[in-house]
Order: C-alpha cells, then structure tokens, then sequence
C-alpha cells in the first residue's frame, strides 16, 4: 500500500524535518477535505515528493501524479512507488484528461486540458508563464509569497554550493562566481557563495535589483554593459544562471568568454541557449541541484509544499477570478513564523 511505502520514507527523516507536512497529513486523516478530487500533480518526484503526496491521499484526493520535464524520475524508485499503488502518467500522457485541481512546477500544465476549479503553481518562472496568458481559471502562486522565499533563498543556495561539490569534486570556497539574476533563488545562491567567502558578481537588468545587490555589499554589474559582464565572466571560476529566461546569456555575450569557468544552470529554462551545448554545461544545462539524491534539503521543502497543497482548499473555499492570485499573505507569514520557531533560526527573508 502506498501508506506504508510513504511511511518508510518518512522514516527516513528526523520528525523536526518534515513537520509541516506530519501535522498536514494527521489534520486530513481525521476530516479529508479533499474527498473525490482529481488532482494532477506535477512536481519532480523524490523522496521529499512523496511525503507531500502521503498528505493529499489522506485528505482523500485521487491523485495522478506525473513530473516535469527537467528532472526525469530515479527509474527504480518510480518503480517502487508504483508498485506500492501511486498512479503515474508521463506528461505527454496528461494533455487531454480532465482534473479538478492541477498542483504544477513551471507551467509544465499550461497547455493541457484547463482544470475545472484552478492551478496552483510552485515556481517563480511559471507564475511569469501563468501571469502572461490568458487563463479560463483561477492559479495561486506559492512564489508570489514568503514562504516560498524558505526554498528559493535559503534551501537553493545550500543545495547549489552541495551539488557542485558532488558534480565536479571542487570545492567552491574562496573562489570568484558571476550570478545572473538576483531574484529570490540568485540571491540564495550569492548569499550561500559568500558564507563561504566566494567572491560574488551579480548580473542583472533591473536598477532595483543592481541597487538591492549593492547594498548587501555583492558587486553589482547591469546586462548590458557587455564588456563589464564579459570581464566577470573571464575572471570567474563558475558561473550561475537563475534568471528564469530562456537564452539570456548566449544572445548577448560571446561564447568565448564561457572558455575557462564550470557553467551552472539553476533554472527551470534552458538559459544558456544554443550557443551552449549541453555538454558545456553541468547537467546538460538542467538545474544541478536536481542530479544528487536530494535536490533542496526536506526541511526547506516541508513548508513550501505543505502551502501547495493547503491551496488547494483556498480554491474550495474561496471565489476566486481568472488570473493568478498570491498564495494569501496571513497564510504565509503564519506558515513562515512557525517554521523559525520550530528550527530555532532567525533571519530575514527576500521575497
């Protein structure tokens, strides 16, 4: 049964890590508010995922679960999970059935057959997908919130510096990394990279951003000065890509320039271009973190995907217009809130 296969899985984490959604899972076992939903999940599928997924059969969702197209599934794993009774589409699959909700990661569900009451999206990259097209429903943006802010700043920057280490065998402390962009996961990964005093350049096209870069002491360089950018980058020894945009950098700097650095993709797009093969960059140009066994550390997950699938009885609940909506702010803070006390930690969140 999928319940014991969930629960070994959750065996496998200390009780703090994964407390959100212990309490999420209990709280939809006594009262399922999701009883007889059709719910298409479309989120890379780990060991973290499957815990989310544990709650969502609890609160009674029938759920079909398919995972994006960055991160192909561990095959014996995805094997195992469906032996234990998790229904498993590949996306291609997914186009012309219908669901009530769609809980997604980068828009990957936007073309699909439109769900009956809304989508609920994870990332920042989807939500500009999702904020873009004209949508027949209602989509909640767990980015557009702090709590997302608990992955993106402080979970990728952690699970970058660790990725690389185990890809390459190079240690990233001490070193010289340019960062493009220097939203929620760039600033992470800056941050991260200078607790371990990397020298950070951050490149990006908007003042706000190069200002906000500045005054957290990170030298700040805008996109357009094309010789600056091209000097950090001769001058790096990786070079970061979490901007969001697809081919960002190859139409706009030489290639050359690229020569002597590791180049790493921390997006969902594929933002090198095609100037890049995929074998000059880590991964083949798909987001590092998801090559090692555990992409984003649980603890930073928990809460995220604790508030993606706590949407979902947002969309029930509450008459929402066509268009994309923040996941609610009270909502979020509360979550955010809990989740210091809980790991004893103090900090400001960007996002």
């Amino acid at each position: 049964m999928f319940e014991h296969f969930a629960q070994r899985v959750k065996n496998s984490y200390a009780p703090i890590r994964i407390s959100f959604l212990s309490e999420q899972e209990e709280q939809y076992r006594q009262n399922p508010p999701y009883k007889g939903l059709k719910v298409l999940h479309n989120v890379p599928l780990t060991h973290a995922t499957i815990i989310k997924l544990s709650a969502l059969v609890a609160a009674g969702a029938e759920v079909t679960v398919t995972s994006p197209s960055f991160m192909t599934p561990e095959p014996t794993f995805l094997q195992a999970a469906i032996d234990a009774g998790m229904t498993w589409l590949p996306l291609s699959e997914c186009k012309n059935m219908p669901f009530d909700v769609h809980l997604d990661c980068a828009a990957e569900l936007l073309d699909i057959t439109p769900p009956r009451l809304g989508t609920i999206e994870l990332t920042g990259t989807g939500t500009q997908k999702y904020q873009h097209s004209d949508l027949s429903f209602p989509c909640i943006s767990i980015d557009l919130s702090s709590v997302k802010a608990l992955e993106t700043c402080l979970g990728t920057g952690e699970a970058f510096v660790r990725a690389f280490n185990q890809l390459t065998g190079k240690s990233l402390a001490g070193k010289t990394a340019t960062v493009f962009g220097f939203g929620k996961v760039g600033i992470g990964i800056a941050e991260r990279l200078r607790d371990i005093e990397c020298h950070v350049s951050i490149v990006d096209s908007d003042p706000h951003k190069l200002t906000e870069a500045n005054q957290n002491q990170f030298t700040a360089i805008s996109s357009n000065d094309i010789a600056a950018v091209e000097h950090a980058i001769e001058s790096s020894f990786v070079v970061v890509t979490a901007t969001g945009k697809t081919n960002c950098i190859g139409s706009k700097y030489r290639r050359s320039s690229f020569s002597n650095c590791w180049l790493a993709n921390m997006g969902a797009e594929d933002e090198f271009g095609d100037t890049f093969s995929e074998a000059d960059v880590l991964c083949k140009k798909r987001p590092i973190n998801f090559s090692i066994d555990e992409p984003t550390r649980i603890e930073y997950l928990d809460p995220v995907f604790y508030a993606h699938n706590q949407a979902i009885e947002i969309l029930l609940q509450r008459s929402l217009s066509n268009g994309v909506h923040p996941y609610p702010q009270n909502l979020s803070d509360n979550i955010v809130a809990r989740w210091k006390s809980i790991h004893n930690i103090e900090f400001t969140l960007e996002g």
